[in-house]
């Protein structure tokens, strides 16, 4: 693991995405790789990337367009994909004789070292789960009276608007 920075820039965004219910990194190289647990990896054409077991990527200043190639690449990596996947933004600056903070949505780093960016990607990668656990309890929290109706009479009728 080396600590030396993948990142070319001082400012730049953070992005996860929850992919699919998992990903299959034991198929994934490890040559190349910065860092492990999560593992990170540097995107050729710029960027740093975190893959999570639990189904997300995290991308440190990668472009739209890259972060697309680079999750066609992955996806047959991915297990049960979805449709939308939740996603977490953050900002990030580095700014090294700062002290390290999230002030209003902006996160303020020492340096871009791959440790660093693993704290981050964990952080957003478990906020993109959550949120998708959320989704899930609020649907369950819509039914219920449904199944508590079913429940305690066994018959209930359905109208569809």
């Amino acid at each position: 693991m080396t600590n030396s920075s993948p990142l070319k820039k001082n400012a730049f965004k953070a992005r996860a995405l929850l992919v699919g219910e998992r990903i299959d990194l034991k198929g994934w190289p490890t040559a190349d790789n910065l860092a492990s647990n999560p593992i990170t990896v540097e995107v050729k054409v710029g960027g740093a990337v975190t893959l999570h077991r639990y189904g997300v990527v995290v991308f440190f200043e990668v472009t739209p367009a890259d972060e697309m190639a680079f999750l066609a690449d992955l996806q047959p990596l991915v297990a049960n994909p979805y449709a939308t996947p939740e996603t977490e933004d953050l900002e990030i600056r580095i700014e090294p004789r700062d002290r390290e903070s999230v002030v209003i949505g902006i996160a303020y780093l020492e340096n871009a070292a791959p440790p660093r960016l693993q704290v981050i990607a964990d952080i957003l990668s478990k906020s993109a789960l959550l949120s998708l656990y959320k989704k899930i309890a609020s649907e369950v929290d819509r039914i219920e009276p449904l199944a508590a109706k079913l429940d305690g009479s066994g018959l209930t009728w359905i109208r569809f608007a």
